[in-house]
């Protein structure tokens, strides 16, 4: 009865806007499964979807290990309705700004609301990383300015595929090269395994019925409970399915279109999510003019909203042959023989990070690296630096 209370209490205070929705569960030997709703202030369907299902759980009171948090996310973002205040809160998250921000709180230089935000949040989820012997599981709930089908977003460690294939979505790769600063990616490091669920359009009252879907697959995935302890489990995995029928099952980034400072854009009206490009297909206007497709592939997440530096991403199928020849080489830790192919070096002794030289690595460099474990920190003119993903395997 520990958890219920706990969760009614949490309940009473939404109006307030808690950093915390509720909790259920407190068994101390299960594993611990942490979502967060409103990391963006526009996306309300993840808060709404964990209290639907922190109140099912209340009053079914079924079968449960572990432990399962509901958290939201930029909470002055969420009051006021607005993607961010300052600066993007999904943008923020790497080592040596939390550091600062541990260290000197107010007095760090341009303190920002999402700064206030960060130290509170991170503050949170540190607390339970630190109980021992305990498997974490975070998920991250998000929707899209564009018309979508769900899909999962992940740093590419075996841990992580194991977590998102249980979502009947695509899997979205390489989201880390071409950013940094997400929360998913910052908790990776710190041995989470961590998704991001992106439901659909923020308006779309369908959202919230995928990101409940999404909940419950995660409590199953993570082992907080037995499927036929969910109620209408199926029903919410063959929503997933529905969703995203005629969809691959895992895609990669392979081009994002940064907004810089100053610069105007504006996406073409009536695209989707997955949406089949062409080259020389026009997308978008910009500051110099009309902006066309330079590649084939597939358009994912157009910018249909004010706020936000990602214009649009091309993606590519991934086939899951790759996949499985990834995933025996990882095991097998034969990217110790990388640093010994010609024109590789290691930046680091422990062989973590690697450079490779362009004029000699000329073909699928890239795609190397990626079975190995690796993924693209930064192009240089002469060369392409890549780190090794941490926990993997």
């Amino acid at each position: 009865m520990h958890a219920n209370k706990q969760y009614l209490a949490a309940s009473s205070a939404n109006t307030a806007l808690n950093r915390e929705l509720g909790r259920y569960g407190d068994d101390a030997s299960g594993p611990i499964l942490i979502i967060i709703g409103g990391m963006h202030g526009n996306e309300k369907s993840g808060v709404e979807a964990l209290d639907q299902v922190l109140g099912d759980l209340y009053r079914s009171e079924s079968p449960f290990s572990g432990m399962f948090l509901g958290l939201r996310g930029n909470l002055k973002a969420l009051a006021e309705n607005q993607r961010f205040i300052d600066v993007d809160f999904n943008r923020i998250w790497t080592s040596a700004r939390i550091r600062e921000l541990r260290e000197n709180g107010r007095q760090t230089p341009a303190f920002t609301a999402e700064d206030r935000e960060q130290i509170d949040l991170y503050e949170t989820i540190r607390s339970y990383l630190e109980i021992p012997c305990r498997d974490v599981f975070l998920l991250d709930l998000h929707t899209t300015s564009a018309e979508s089908a769900p899909f999962v977003i992940m740093s590419d460690t075996l841990r992580n595929r194991r977590f998102a294939n249980a979502f009947p979505v695509p899997a979205i790769l390489g989201m880390e090269e071409h950013f940094v600063g997400t929360l998913i990616n910052h908790l990776d490091d710190l041995g989470l395994s961590s998704v991001a669920f992106e439901a659909g359009q923020h308006e779309d009252p369908v959202s919230v019925d995928l990101q409940i879907a999404a909940i419950w697959t995660a409590l199953a995935a993570c082992g907080c409970m037995e499927k036929e302890d969910i109620p209408q489990y199926d029903k919410h995995r063959y929503r997933m399915i529905a969703a995203a029928r005629n969809l691959e099952r895992v895609y990669e980034i392979r081009y994002r279109h940064e907004i810089h400072a100053g610069e105007t854009f504006e996406m073409k009206p009536g695209y989707a999510n997955f949406q089949k490009l062409s080259p020389g297909e026009e997308l978008a206007e910009g500051s110099e003019g009309s902006i066309t497709c330079h590649m084939p592939g597939n358009i994912f997440m157009p910018l249909y909203q004010s706020q936000g530096t990602d214009g649009y991403f091309i993606i590519r199928r991934v086939r899951y042959m790759w996949l499985t020849v990834s995933k025996w080489l990882r095991y097998a830790r034969l990217s110790s023989l990388l640093p010994y192919l010609p024109g590789i070096r290691k930046a680091t002794r422990d062989g973590n990070e690697l450079v490779a030289h362009r004029r000699v690595c000329r073909w699928f460099v890239l795609e190397i690296f990626h079975l190995c474990g690796f993924r693209r920190k930064r192009y240089d003119a002469d060369s392409i630096t890549f780190i090794k993903r941490r926990y993997d395997p």
